[in-house]
Protein backbone atom coordinates (compact mmCIF):
# COMPACT_ATOMS: atom_id res chain seq x y z
CA UNK A 1 0.00 0.00 0.00
CA UNK A 2 2.79 2.36 0.97
CA UNK A 3 4.74 1.61 -2.20
CA UNK A 4 1.62 2.19 -4.28
CA UNK A 5 1.02 5.56 -2.60
CA UNK A 6 4.63 6.62 -3.07
CA UNK A 7 4.53 5.66 -6.75
CA UNK A 8 1.30 7.59 -7.33
CA UNK A 9 2.65 10.67 -5.48
CA UNK A 10 5.94 10.62 -7.40
CA UNK A 11 4.10 10.23 -10.69
CA UNK A 12 1.85 13.19 -9.90
CA UNK A 13 4.86 15.35 -9.05
CA UNK A 14 6.59 14.33 -12.29
CA UNK A 15 3.53 15.22 -14.35
CA UNK A 16 3.22 18.67 -12.77
CA UNK A 17 6.94 19.32 -13.25
CA UNK A 18 6.82 18.25 -16.90
CA UNK A 19 3.81 20.44 -17.62
CA UNK A 20 5.35 23.50 -15.97
CA UNK A 21 8.73 23.14 -17.63
CA UNK A 22 7.18 22.13 -20.94
CA UNK A 23 4.99 25.24 -20.99
CA UNK A 24 7.99 27.46 -20.29
CA UNK A 25 9.89 25.81 -23.18
CA UNK A 26 7.04 26.33 -25.65
CA UNK A 27 6.79 30.01 -24.79
CA UNK A 28 10.44 30.68 -25.64
CA UNK A 29 11.07 28.21 -28.46
CA UNK A 30 11.42 30.73 -31.26
CA UNK A 31 13.84 33.46 -32.31
CA UNK A 32 12.92 36.67 -30.51
CA UNK A 33 14.29 40.19 -30.08
CA UNK A 34 14.50 42.36 -27.00
CA UNK A 35 13.51 44.92 -26.02
CA UNK A 36 10.08 44.32 -27.53
CA UNK A 37 9.43 48.08 -27.50
CA UNK A 38 11.58 51.19 -27.72
CA UNK A 39 11.29 54.89 -28.56
CA UNK A 40 11.38 56.47 -32.00
CA UNK A 41 14.61 58.40 -32.52
CA UNK A 42 16.57 56.44 -29.93
CA UNK A 43 19.65 54.26 -30.24
CA UNK A 44 18.90 50.79 -28.91
CA UNK A 45 20.76 47.53 -28.35
CA UNK A 46 18.68 44.90 -30.15
CA UNK A 47 19.39 41.41 -28.82
CA UNK A 48 18.25 38.41 -30.85
CA UNK A 49 17.81 35.27 -28.77
CA UNK A 50 18.21 32.07 -30.81
CA UNK A 51 17.24 28.74 -29.17
CA UNK A 52 18.14 25.42 -30.75
CA UNK A 53 14.86 23.60 -31.45
CA UNK A 54 16.26 20.29 -32.71
CA UNK A 55 17.33 17.26 -30.70
CA UNK A 56 19.67 15.83 -33.34
CA UNK A 57 21.29 18.91 -34.92
CA UNK A 58 23.04 22.11 -33.85
CA UNK A 59 22.46 25.65 -35.06
CA UNK A 60 25.55 26.68 -37.03
CA UNK A 61 24.40 29.89 -38.72
CA UNK A 62 22.19 32.87 -37.90
CA UNK A 63 21.31 35.71 -40.26
CA UNK A 64 19.31 38.82 -39.35
CA UNK A 65 17.95 40.89 -42.21
CA UNK A 66 17.09 44.50 -41.42
CA UNK A 67 13.71 46.02 -42.40
CA UNK A 68 14.15 47.31 -45.96
CA UNK A 69 11.48 49.99 -45.71
CA UNK A 70 12.82 51.50 -42.49
CA UNK A 71 16.62 51.76 -42.79
CA UNK A 72 18.69 52.24 -39.65
CA UNK A 73 21.38 54.83 -40.30
CA UNK A 74 23.91 53.31 -37.92
CA UNK A 75 24.44 49.76 -36.68
CA UNK A 76 27.32 48.07 -34.89
CA UNK A 77 27.66 44.43 -33.89
CA UNK A 78 28.70 42.98 -30.53
CA UNK A 79 31.31 40.21 -30.95
CA UNK A 80 30.19 36.72 -29.92
CA UNK A 81 33.02 34.38 -28.85
CA UNK A 82 33.42 31.51 -31.29
CA UNK A 83 31.37 33.18 -34.02
CA UNK A 84 32.45 35.12 -37.12
CA UNK A 85 30.38 38.13 -38.10
CA UNK A 86 29.70 39.28 -41.66
CA UNK A 87 28.00 42.65 -42.13
CA UNK A 88 26.37 43.58 -45.45
CA UNK A 89 25.75 47.21 -46.37
CA UNK A 90 23.92 48.87 -49.24
CA UNK A 91 22.66 52.25 -50.36
CA UNK A 92 19.24 53.05 -48.86
CA UNK A 93 16.25 53.34 -51.19
CA UNK A 94 15.58 56.83 -49.81
CA UNK A 95 17.90 59.58 -48.65
CA UNK A 96 18.82 59.25 -44.98
CA UNK A 97 20.28 62.13 -43.00
CA UNK A 98 21.37 62.26 -39.36
CA UNK A 99 22.38 65.56 -37.78
CA UNK A 100 22.73 67.05 -41.26
CA UNK A 101 25.00 64.25 -42.47
CA UNK A 102 23.84 62.16 -45.42
CA UNK A 103 24.22 58.43 -44.84
CA UNK A 104 24.88 56.67 -48.16
CA UNK A 105 25.38 53.14 -46.79
CA UNK A 106 23.21 51.34 -44.24
CA UNK A 107 23.47 47.85 -42.75
CA UNK A 108 21.04 45.52 -44.51
CA UNK A 109 22.08 42.16 -43.07
CA UNK A 110 24.22 40.65 -40.31
CA UNK A 111 25.36 37.03 -40.49
CA UNK A 112 26.96 34.93 -37.76
CA UNK A 113 28.76 31.66 -38.63
CA UNK A 114 31.47 29.38 -37.28
CA UNK A 115 29.88 28.78 -33.88
CA UNK A 116 27.48 26.17 -32.57
CA UNK A 117 24.27 26.19 -30.57
CA UNK A 118 23.79 22.63 -29.36
CA UNK A 119 20.46 20.93 -28.62
CA UNK A 120 18.97 22.32 -25.42
CA UNK A 121 21.03 25.52 -25.66
CA UNK A 122 20.49 29.08 -26.90
CA UNK A 123 22.71 32.00 -27.91
CA UNK A 124 22.22 35.76 -28.06
CA UNK A 125 23.40 38.10 -30.81
CA UNK A 126 23.32 41.87 -30.27
CA UNK A 127 23.23 44.85 -32.61
CA UNK A 128 23.39 48.48 -31.46
CA UNK A 129 21.32 50.45 -33.97
CA UNK A 130 19.57 53.75 -34.53
CA UNK A 131 18.13 56.21 -34.70
CA UNK A 132 14.86 54.26 -34.56
CA UNK A 133 12.61 55.41 -37.43
CA UNK A 134 9.30 57.21 -37.08
CA UNK A 135 7.22 54.10 -37.63
CA UNK A 136 4.92 51.83 -35.65
CA UNK A 137 7.26 48.86 -35.62
CA UNK A 138 10.37 47.21 -37.02
CA UNK A 139 9.94 43.71 -38.43
CA UNK A 140 13.14 41.72 -38.89
CA UNK A 141 13.77 38.42 -40.67
CA UNK A 142 15.91 35.82 -38.91
CA UNK A 143 17.32 32.80 -40.73
CA UNK A 144 18.46 29.84 -38.65
CA UNK A 145 20.71 27.23 -40.30
CA UNK A 146 21.24 23.77 -38.77
CA UNK A 147 24.14 21.34 -39.03
CA UNK A 148 21.90 18.84 -40.87
CA UNK A 149 21.42 21.36 -43.68
CA UNK A 150 17.89 22.43 -42.77
CA UNK A 151 16.99 26.13 -42.68
CA UNK A 152 14.22 27.85 -40.73
CA UNK A 153 12.99 31.31 -41.74
CA UNK A 154 11.52 33.38 -38.91
CA UNK A 155 9.66 35.84 -41.13
CA UNK A 156 5.91 35.58 -40.51
CA UNK A 157 4.29 38.80 -39.23
CA UNK A 158 1.81 38.49 -36.38
CA UNK A 159 -1.73 39.18 -37.66
CA UNK A 160 -4.06 41.78 -36.16
CA UNK A 161 -5.81 39.01 -34.22
CA UNK A 162 -2.63 38.59 -32.19
CA UNK A 163 -2.45 34.85 -32.83
CA UNK A 164 1.22 33.92 -33.12
CA UNK A 165 2.21 32.26 -36.42
CA UNK A 166 4.38 29.15 -36.60
CA UNK A 167 7.55 31.12 -37.40
CA UNK A 168 6.99 34.67 -36.08
CA UNK A 169 9.29 37.43 -37.29
CA UNK A 170 11.26 39.20 -34.52
CA UNK A 171 9.42 42.49 -34.04
CA UNK A 172 10.09 45.69 -32.09
CA UNK A 173 7.21 48.07 -31.41
CA UNK A 174 8.12 51.76 -31.68
CA UNK A 175 6.55 54.43 -29.49
CA UNK A 176 6.40 58.18 -30.06
CA UNK A 177 9.18 60.27 -28.56
CA UNK A 178 8.42 61.61 -25.09
CA UNK A 179 7.15 65.18 -24.74
CA UNK A 180 10.02 67.64 -25.00
CA UNK A 181 12.26 65.11 -26.72
CA UNK A 182 14.00 65.95 -30.00
CA UNK A 183 13.84 62.36 -31.20
CA UNK A 184 12.76 61.83 -34.82
CA UNK A 185 12.77 59.02 -37.32
CA UNK A 186 15.61 58.16 -39.69
CA UNK A 187 13.82 59.00 -42.92
CA UNK A 188 14.41 61.82 -45.35
CA UNK A 189 16.47 64.18 -43.24
CA UNK A 190 14.34 63.98 -40.10
CA UNK A 191 16.60 61.80 -37.97
CA UNK A 192 18.20 63.15 -34.82
CA UNK A 193 20.41 61.19 -32.45
CA UNK A 194 18.89 60.96 -28.97
CA UNK A 195 19.74 58.79 -25.97
CA UNK A 196 17.67 55.80 -25.00
CA UNK A 197 14.76 56.87 -22.83
CA UNK A 198 15.09 55.92 -19.15
CA UNK A 199 11.78 54.09 -19.22
CA UNK A 200 12.78 51.79 -22.08
CA UNK A 201 13.41 48.23 -20.87
CA UNK A 202 17.03 47.18 -21.40
CA UNK A 203 18.24 43.69 -22.14
CA UNK A 204 19.48 43.42 -18.55
CA UNK A 205 15.96 44.21 -17.33
CA UNK A 206 14.60 41.37 -19.45
CA UNK A 207 17.27 38.98 -18.17
CA UNK A 208 16.50 39.94 -14.54
CA UNK A 209 12.78 39.36 -15.04
CA UNK A 210 13.41 35.97 -16.64
CA UNK A 211 15.76 35.01 -13.78
CA UNK A 212 13.12 35.92 -11.20
CA UNK A 213 10.59 33.82 -13.11
CA UNK A 214 12.95 30.83 -13.20
CA UNK A 215 13.64 31.11 -9.46
CA UNK A 216 9.91 31.24 -8.77
CA UNK A 217 9.40 28.15 -10.91
CA UNK A 218 12.10 26.22 -9.04
CA UNK A 219 10.67 27.26 -5.65
CA UNK A 220 7.18 26.16 -6.72
CA UNK A 221 8.41 22.74 -7.87
CA UNK A 222 10.43 22.32 -4.65
CA UNK A 223 7.31 23.11 -2.62
CA UNK A 224 5.37 20.47 -4.54
CA UNK A 225 8.03 17.83 -3.85
CA UNK A 226 8.09 18.72 -0.12
CA UNK A 227 4.32 18.32 0.02
CA UNK A 228 4.55 14.90 -1.65
CA UNK A 229 7.23 13.77 0.82
CA UNK A 230 5.15 15.00 3.77
CA UNK A 231 2.16 13.06 2.46
CA UNK A 232 4.21 9.87 2.17
CA UNK A 233 5.66 10.26 5.68
CA UNK A 234 2.23 10.89 7.20
CA UNK A 235 0.85 7.83 5.42
CA UNK A 236 3.68 5.64 6.71
CA UNK A 237 3.15 6.85 10.27
CA UNK A 238 -0.57 6.14 10.02
CA UNK A 239 0.08 2.66 8.70
CA UNK A 240 2.63 2.00 11.47
CA UNK A 241 0.13 3.15 14.13
CA UNK A 242 -2.53 0.87 12.73
CA UNK A 243 -0.15 -2.11 12.83
CA UNK A 244 0.76 -1.43 16.49
CA UNK A 245 -2.91 -1.24 17.52
CA UNK A 246 -3.62 -4.51 15.79
CA UNK A 247 -0.78 -6.16 17.67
Amino acid sequence: MQRHLISRSAAAAAVVLAVVLGTAGIASAHVSVSPSSTEQGSFTVLTFRVPNEKDSASTVGVTVTMPAGEPLAFASVKPVPGWTTEVTKAAPAEKVEVEGITVDQVVTQVKWTGGEIKPGEFQEFSISAGPMPKADQLVFTATQTYSDGSVVEWNQPTPASGEEPEHPAPTVQLTAAAAGSDGHGAKAGKATITPISADVATHDDVEAAETRGTVGLVIGVAGLLVAVIALVVASRKKSSGSSDSAA
